[in-house]
């Protein structure tokens, strides 16, 4: 049996007795590994970037495989044993041959830099007003009684190197993964993905105070940065194995606690801290780590004073009772624990269902709650008698907090935040962050270049070949319902609700605005000169859609050409923006542009087709059917043939375009997937 993990260490078992007659040591964290298929052999991926290829019996490292720019998570032998697949966080799946030095092939099944959804990460609450780390990098503010936003913040882009940026995905490296409030609500402190923590000013969101002092070889992020009780000092945690205290006010880091000092028996390498909670007392400071233990840091001697035995997974989240007697631990072990903070002995514990993802006390210290995954929230007396559960969110609750009348605040993975009482569940208001999802997208017509309309009103557009970001603005007051090239690829038009947009599409300058426009711009496209842009409008009811749906199923099984309807186009000169009459062969420019809105094979919606394909979305996988020669792409053999492609995206499909081979993907979350058909 072999095991690796946090340790940067891949241990050989013997599985029958328990017995480890081999470790194979890396210089970083092990993320993956597979046996070959005769045994012989191990393949290991690490967060160093390198995947590597181990003699079992010798235990000798025999290759080094090297051309990732991202950690090496996934690894596998072929079945034949012939090849080596990696996968990476850099966005690339690479197969190598294991007795050559040389790459066999090298292959992009994501063309662009990795994607996450925007996702909330942490949610602090100080009087009426809450703040919201962000997985775009961003801290947004917001009043809790109108739900109006009150600011953002961000750490600033220049500490990352152009070639990090390169090989990491900006999205990545400026992850905002914590902000907290300091006790009088005059100053924010955030934790984020480029090695420091920030103070700023509550009301004016100016920049008061960076700390630097995580920034090493080993470490890549700040995880939490948490004010005292009386707001004088910060502590902080990364992955460097150490617990920071600063002078919230100076910078100067006061203490330094590392996950490897000695506390009743030595903490080894897995002493990377994870959570941390101040005592209300201000005296000592909560902190979980990666080998399942809790400990109690004192400030006074500058040392761990107490350590918590007991969880079989990592404890992800620590709290304290507000008379700081107790000390509250949520674990992936599925477990949340109570303990006596003077004995370190446990006095409750509660398995459940998923792992806890947060813990929190009531502001009058009688019940203790903790929501764990698939969104739920569950509450518990003093005694540990289960109180109430409810549901806050379909996917999950990752973050809770109560505000000093007691109100209970969930942040949800969809960047929502919802109010609850505690004590019967009822939902109160609930505050929507970021909307993004990707309504539009469109190629140019020779497939270099693709633009992205979004539901947060911004526009955005890349070249394929470098997956460059040419520019991102905002473009309309409504969410962007179309978006297409003008022929030569110089001119994009946007549309919204009430009017149309013409930018250039190397800067992104706005050009010409055309109005009025009635209703919604469901299609956009330029006569073939590029000389006229035409809009079409959808002002029917559902109903109507229906039929036309049905209507373009019967035009394509007979031949005959799609048409669209002229009383729903409006049509305008490209360079004076004079209203004009459209033209027949305008109007059957349009079939080419248009995007399906009919079932596709299984019912699955058609979100786009070619001569030869057809692609079909179902919640967050596409999926591509080969259309049999001489058929059209709705025929029957589609429902019963396997597709021939498949992808899973990070999040749900909204829509997509493909031109030739070339195949860009939007996405619910705002970002846009390129892949090579």
């Amino acid at each position: 049996l072999a095991m690796g993990g946090w340790d940067a260490m891949v241990s050989l078992i013997d599985p029958v007795t328990g017995d480890i007659f081999s470790r194979l040591e890396h210089d970083f964290m092990v993320a993956s590994l597979s046996w070959s298929p005769d045994s012989q052999f191990i393949v290991t991926g690490s967060f160093d970037n390198h995947a590597y290829v181990w003699h079992v019996d010798s235990s000798e490292m025999r290759q080094q495989l090297t051309g990732h720019t991202g950690p090496v998570l996934g690894v596998q032998y072929s079945r034949d044993g012939t090849m080596i697949a990696t996968g990476s966080g850099d966005a690339t799946c690479k197969i190598w041959q294991p007795k050559s030095e040389e790459k066999q092939e090298d292959f992009c099944l994501i063309k662009s830099k990795p994607k996450f959804s925007v996702q909330l990460q942490y949610l602090s609450v100080c009087g009426r007003h809450a703040g919201i780390a962000h997985s775009s990098g961003t801290g947004t503010f917001y009043d809790l009684d109108t739900g109006a936003q009150l600011g953002s913040v961000r750490h600033p882009d220049e500490e990352t190197s152009k070639e990090e940026e390169d090989a990491i995905s900006a999205q990545i490296v400026h992850t905002l993964h914590c902000i907290a409030f300091a006790p009088d609500c005059s100053r924010i402190v955030t934790a984020g993905h480029d090695c420091t923590a920030r103070v700023w000013d509550a009301k004016t969101k100016e920049e008061l105070v960076v700390f630097r002092g995580h920034a090493s070889e080993l470490a890549s992020a700040v995880f939490m940065a948490l004010f005292s009780p009386d707001g004088t000092l910060i502590a902080s945690v990364s992955n460097d194995k150490t617990i920071r205290v600063w002078d919230s006010f100076t910078g100067e880091e006061k203490i330094c606690f590392e996950g490897n000092a000695p506390a009743e028996g030595s903490i080894e390498d897995t002493g990377f801290f994870f959570a941390i909670a101040w005592s209300p007392d201000g005296k000592g400071i909560g902190g979980s780590l990666y080998d399942n233990r809790c400990v109690i840091l004192d400030l006074a001697t500058k040392s761990i004073g107490r350590t918590f035995v007991g969880h079989s997974g990592v404890v992800l989240d620590v709290c304290f009772s507000r008379d700081s007697k107790l000390l509250i631990t949520g674990s992936d072990d599925k477990s949340l624990r109570v303990w006596d903070v003077e004995s370190g002995q446990p006095l409750w514990s509660r398995c459940l269902t998923h792992q806890v993802v947060s813990v929190g006390t009531s502001p009058c210290g009688t019940h203790i709650v903790c929501t764990i995954e698939r969104g739920m929230v569950l509450v518990f007396d003093a005694r540990g008698t289960k109180t109430n559960t409810f549901k806050a969110d379909k996917t999950k609750a990752r973050s809770l907090c109560f505000s000093d009348n007691g109100e209970m605040f969930v942040g949800c993975g969809d960047c929502s935040v919802r109010s609850f009482d505690p004590l019967t569940g009822a939902l109160g208001k609930v505050f929507k962050g970021e909307t993004r999802w990707v309504t539009s997208l469109c190629f140019s017509a020779d497939g270099s270049s693709v633009a992205a309309g979004r539901a947060d009103k911004t526009i955005s557009c890349w070249d394929w070949e470098s997956e460059r970001l040419r520019f991102t603005v905002k473009g309309h007051i409504n969410l962007i319902t179309a978006v297409a090239f003008s022929p030569d690829g110089s001119c994009l038009a946007s549309g919204s609700f009430g009017d149309v947009v013409l930018r250039d599409a190397a800067s992104g300058t706005e050009q010409r605005r055309l109005s009025p426009f009635p209703g919604w711009a469901t299609m956009l496209w330029f006569s073939k000169d590029g000389g006229r842009v035409l809009a079409s409008s959808e002002k029917a009811g559902s109903g109507d859609i229906d039929a036309r749906v049905q209507e373009d199923t019967a035009h394509a099984e007979s031949g005959r050409p799609e048409k669209v309807d002229a009383a729903t186009v409006v049509c305008w000169d490209v360079a004076t923006g004079e209203l004009l009459t459209p033209l027949d062969k305008d109007l059957e420019d349009a079939v080419g542009q248009k995007q399906s809105r009919d079932a596709g094979p299984s019912g699955r919606l058609c979100i786009d087709r070619t001569t030869h394909h057809v692609i079909t979305a179902e919640d967050d996988v596409l999926l591509i059917h080969a259309i049999p020669p001489g058929r059209s792409y709705c025929c029957p053999e589609l429902n019963q043939a396997a597709p021939v492609a498949c992808f899973s995206a990070p999040a749900a499909i909204k829509t997509a375009r493909v031109r030739g081979t070339r195949l860009c993907v939007g996405l619910e979350d705002g970002d846009v997937v390129f892949l090579e058909l």
